[in-house]
């Protein structure tokens, strides 16, 4: 990897970088609408998965997947890490045309951790399934956590 010390060439990879990614968000949506009008008239979900599978790493693909469950005839399996067809599902093609999937569900804001809220949340939670029976909450280890926090 060569780094850029010119501010100047700094600034312009910025600018290319903020073109480029529109450019491929607007790619991602035009392509997204067709897999699912593709979807609709022909019962095949392989162009979609291929397309979630094809997305880049940095991409927000729950998005993608949000979006098609909403849309589309779709649901997503999380076991099999692919869409699946749902003939019951009704297609919405105009309203996946109106919002791209990153404005649909936008990326969440970022928030530092707080190590003492968290540590609170999971006593909270573990008191509430302590006696559950689905649950592995031993009464001796949430003692220790307690007397951690």
């Amino acid at each position: 990897m060569k780094l850029i010390t010119d501010v100047k060439a700094i600034d312009l990879a910025i600018k290319s970088i903020q073109s480029r990614g529109s450019k491929l968000a607007k790619d991602i949506h035009v392509t997204a609408v067709s897999c699912l009008a593709h979807i609709e008239k022909h019962g095949d979900i392989t162009l979609l998965n291929r397309l979630v599978v094809a997305l880049p790493g940095g991409w927000r693909s729950n998005a993608v997947k949000a979006w098609a469950e909403a849309f589309g005839k779709v649901n997503y399996d999380t076991k099999a890490k692919a869409f699946v067809y749902d003939k019951a599902k009704k297609s919405d093609i105009e309203g996946a045309i109106a919002i791209s999937p990153e404005d649909f569900k936008p990326e969440p804001e970022y928030k530092p951790m707080d190590l003492a809220a968290e540590i609170a949340k999971l006593i909270k939670k573990a008191e509430e399934r302590v006696n559950s029976e689905a649950d592995k909450v031993p009464v001796e280890l949430l003692a220790k956590l307690r007397a951690v926090a």
